[in-house]
């Protein structure tokens, strides 16, 4: 038996002064007398008695003894080499793949397992948990802490993401690579397609099943829309399903379809523009797989561009606007861009507000463009106005043109496009600028805006919003998160649910669906590779390697001291009653 701290047995020094104590008791007895006077001789007799004593056996001494005997050599961590079936350093690799939710319950066999291989491995074992979804990352790195790695196992869940199966093949030659006694355990209901290594052990989980998933679901562009979707059968036989389509959560269309196995049906639904931009289609079916009966779909953003008139602006205003492709006008405000030639401006959108304030600077000035993207290389630099009302320029604004040193042009972070001089009295409606600066103000901020946020993302990659603004995201499960763009884009990473994420850019809120659409993880057939039960697998039959561990065994002899200190308490007071 060897030991990890050797400086600790100097306790055991100790044992010599514990015999001493007892040495140094007086053992005096008990005697009946007749006479008071006696008393006298007695009391003689104790002073002259031996101060040291001959050491008797006492059960107390020896329970004492060995207490301290324990806790010395507990302190000092005694340990041996042992040889086990289990490594010194233990990797889990646990799948959280769609998959892995199938109604057979494989997820909650795989985490048992996984469970029951934290609680087997020896104390001073290094354990890691890694899981694998779109992408292989680790959980928990190496460490002895077991409880760790439960609370770990227990918070995992299947995600609508598909398995990432090289990851997991890169993850593990990173795990095991430098660690010569590492043994790795794969945790799936799909064998890997490559060859293990001889320290990874495969353990599968899971059956095969029949299963019919939504595999396409999307609104096509048109008059009306139209919603497009596909169902596949990963099924043996023929199946009869109902599908049920809702708009904004409302059903506007209900059908049956009859798949033969392994059958593709598609159907073409015309659907309200004019109502809610979220679709929702669910595949009234109950199979081996839930997460695939369900998806999620956008109207496209690429809608005409509802222009707002508030008040009677200049003609040749309304007629630039109405000379870009796709724009509609109306009276009133809350459209896509409001033109407002008299009040101030209220509602969403951008706002353009020609009426300039009272202060007014006579003139004339001469207009300059900034480096802003809405006015840059307008030819701007032979446009005079008769007279300004300068603009505030705070750090919230960004001026796009000034006249002379005043700041006649400027937007607010509110997206509302503010001119400080009137129209008629400058020639800007005479420069090829004029038609620019308003096609720009549409593209950029109107289209721009819609643009910049996706109908559509792949669960399990990041969801990107271009904007150099910060951005609100609700997940599915109601989570809010606030993104800080870097670089122009405002980017998700947490995005391996399925459903509608709802992104908060400039005061409007856009819906993002995300849909499981692998046939990966919805093909549970057994040519799908699901054709192993629960059980071991390890690579050309060989058993799982066997290494040398160290076992400790400070944790016993510290046991086993308390218990002896607790039998000396009570043999001590049970003799004295």
């Amino acid at each position: 038996m060897k030991f990890l701290d050797p400086g600790s047995l100097v306790w055991l020094s100790l044992l010599p002064l514990l015999v001493i104590f007892y040495l140094m008791k007086l053992r005096r007895k008990r005697a009946e007398v007749s006479a008071l006077f006696l008393w006298q001789a007695a009391a003689r007799e104790a002073r002259v008695d031996s101060f040291f004593q001959k050491l008797r056996n006492n059960l107390l001494l020896w329970l004492q003894i060995l207490a301290l005997l324990g806790l010395g050599l507990a302190l000092a961590r005694p340990y041996a080499v042992v040889s086990g079936k289990v490594s010194p350093q233990v990797a889990l690799v646990l799948d959280v793949s769609a998959s892995m939710g199938a109604s057979d319950g494989r997820f909650e066999a795989a985490r048992k397992r996984a469970l029951q291989l934290v609680d087997q491995a020896p104390r001073g074992t290094e354990l890691t948990l890694a899981v694998m979804g779109r992408e292989a990352r680790v959980v928990v790195p190496f460490t002895t802490d077991k409880e760790q790695l439960r609370r770990a196992l227990r918070s995992l869940t299947p995600r609508a993401v598909e398995e990432a199966r090289q990851g997991a093949r890169s993850l593990l030659a990173s795990l095991l690579a430098n660690r010569p006694q590492a043994e790795a355990f794969l945790l799936s209901d799909h064998p890997p397609t490559w060859e293990l290594p001889p320290r990874v052990s495969y353990l599968a989980h899971g059956e095969p099943g029949d299963n019919l998933a939504i595999s396409a679901f999307q609104i096509a562009p048109g008059d009306p829309l139209q919603a497009f979707a596909a169902i596949t059968s990963y099924a043996r036989g023929v199946e009869t399903v109902e599908l049920e389509l809702l708009q904004g959560g409302r059903p506007i269309d209900r059908r049956q379809l009859t798949l033969p196995g392994g059958a593709r049906r598609t159907m073409v639904v015309a659907v309200d523009p004019e109502g809610s931009p979220e679709f929702e289609l669910r595949l009234l079916h109950r199979d081996a797989l839930a997460a695939d009966n369900v998806a999620w779909a956008v109207a496209p953003r690429q809608r005409p561009v509802r222009v707002g008139v508030v008040g009677d602006p200049p003609l040749f205003v309304l007629k630039a606007l109405l000379s870009i492709p796709g724009v509609e006008m109306f009276r009133g405000p809350e459209g896509d861009l409001t033109v407002w030639a008299e009040g101030e401006p209220t509602g969403k959108g951008v706002q353009l507000v020609l009426e300039p304030p009272d202060r007014v600077l006579k003139g004339p000035f001469n207009l300059t463009a900034g480096t802003d993207p809405l006015v840059r290389d307008l030819p701007l630099d032979r446009v005079f106005v008769r007279s300004v009302a300068p603009l505030s320029a705070t750090a919230r604004q960004r001026v796009l043109a000034r006249a002379g040193p005043h700041p006649a042009i400027v937007l607010d972070e509110e997206r509302i496009l503010r001119l400080g001089f009137d129209l008629y009295q400058s020639d800007l409606p005479l420069s090829p600028a004029f038609p620019i600066l308003l096609h720009r103000l549409v593209d950029q901020l109107v289209r721009g805006l819609i643009a910049a946020v996706p109908v559509e993302v792949v669960p399990g990659t990041g969801l990107e919003v271009a904007t150099d603004q910060s951005v609100s995201v609700r997940r599915p499960d109601g989570g809010k998160l606030t993104l800080t763009p870097t670089a122009g884009k405002a980017v998700l990473a947490e995005t391996d649910q399925a459903g509608i994420y709802r992104v908060e850019l400039k005061g409007q809120q856009y819906p993002v669906a995300a849909n499981l659409r692998s046939a990966t993880e919805s093909d549970l057939r057994p040519e799908a590779g699901h054709d192993v039960l629960s059980g071991l697998a390890t690579p050309k039959g060989q058993p799982a390697a066997s290494h040398s561990l160290v076992r400790e065994w400070w944790w016993e002899l510290g046991l086993g001291a308390l218990f002896l200190l607790m039998l000396e308490w009570y043999w001590y007071h049970r003799r004295t009653r």
